[in-house]
């Protein structure tokens, strides 16, 4: 639910910006796409716990962090090459993160078992990251901030469609 505030985010940073011209229509549009996702949310069976408060604020973080990439972006990708923004955008991302995870290298275990799992992880790497941050960064070049944080309000329903043909779910 928190990750569907992206394109709210955005819309409020564009409309502050006055990047985009965004009225009534589209601020209505968002909120009904996110009582949709809310919808989604609530025919889960599991309930919100009070002791996810920090992770909570960290989704809302990287929610207003990718709504002020998409905003800030926008500009910076009509300019330049993508391919270079999104080598940029992952050398820098993968730098904070190593030094974000030097506390916990003791804990990852032998290299068996990443050599067991390269399958998994080449494809969370290409196509669960470096695939859709080109095409989220080719959309950004060539259409609106608003328009490309919408595209996040298909994850529920691409997760809801995986669920239902591959692992039994009911719709």
């Amino acid at each position: 639910i928190l990750t569907s505030l992206t394109p709210i985010f955005t819309l409020a940073l564009v409309s502050i910006r006055r990047q985009e011209q965004g009225g009534w229509s589209s601020w209505i549009g968002f909120c009904l796409a996110t009582i949709g996702v809310l919808l989604l949310r609530l025919e889960g069976d599991s309930e919100p716990e009070s002791s996810s408060l920090m992770g909570d604020l960290l989704v809302m973080g990287s929610s207003a962090s990718y709504a002020m990439f998409l905003t800030l972006g926008h500009r910076f990708l009509r300019t330049y090459d993508q391919l270079w923004g999104t080598a940029w955008i992952f050398m820098v991302g993968s730098l904070l993160l190593a030094m974000l995870s030097i506390p916990h290298w003791p804990d990852v275990g032998p290299l068996d078992r990443v050599r067991d799992q390269a399958p998994t992880i080449l494809y969370v790497l290409i196509g669960g990251t470096l695939a859709p941050y080109l095409l989220s960064n080719w959309a950004l070049s060539r259409t609106p901030s608003s328009r490309v944080a919408l595209f996040s309000y298909l994850q529920p329903v691409v997760v809801s469609i995986i669920a239902l043909f591959f692992y039994g779910e009911k719709l």
